[in-house]
């Protein structure tokens, strides 16, 4: 398997997310692109989330999602995002204190957080590409999931490939 790129995912309704001054912006993303100069970033509006979609989904997957709102198609694109590219997704309201280079090397090829061990958190999300673990999480998730929402729509497409 590939080593984790090093890039950052980031997703925000448009590219002015640099300017604002909240604490939970100066806590978590300043803090994450200054601890971490050597590693690139993707500012994603949500346009670009929508034009990910539609270019790597099939014509009848999208049109399930087309009209769903941002948060909900957010769930398929860090997933698609990660599988297809790797690197990191993180959320914007999570806080950042630690160099990327401190938690992995080469040999490392995932962090996975789970939710009281019971399943994966979808707001960090730092892997190589083509991770077969997230197969291994979707297979789960196909059991316990009926694949009418966004997120099981992402598992099955994983599935297929």
């Amino acid at each position: 398997m590939m080593h984790i790129p090093k890039l950052i995912h980031i997703s925000w309704k448009n590219k002015n997310i640099f300017e604002n001054k909240s604490e939970l912006v100066k806590n978590g993303l300043h803090n994450l692109v200054q601890m971490n100069p050597e590693w690139q970033y993707q500012l994603n509006t949500d346009n670009d989330v929508d034009d990910y979609l539609k270019n790597n989904l099939e014509k009848k997957d999208y049109a399930i999602i087309q009209n769903s709102n941002i948060i909900a198609k957010l769930d398929i694109w860090r997933l698609l995002k990660i599988y297809n590219e790797g690197g990191l997704y993180i959320d914007l309201d999570r806080l950042y204190n630690i160099p990327l280079d401190n938690i992995i090397n080469d040999n490392i090829k995932c962090v996975l957080p789970t939710n009281m061990d019971h399943d994966f958190s979808n707001d960090f999300i730092l892997s190589a590409p083509q991770n077969p673990i997230y197969l291994e999480a979707i297979r789960s998730e196909e059991h316990t999931s009926e694949l009418q929402s966004p997120c099981n729509l992402v598992c099955r497409l994983l599935l297929e490939k």
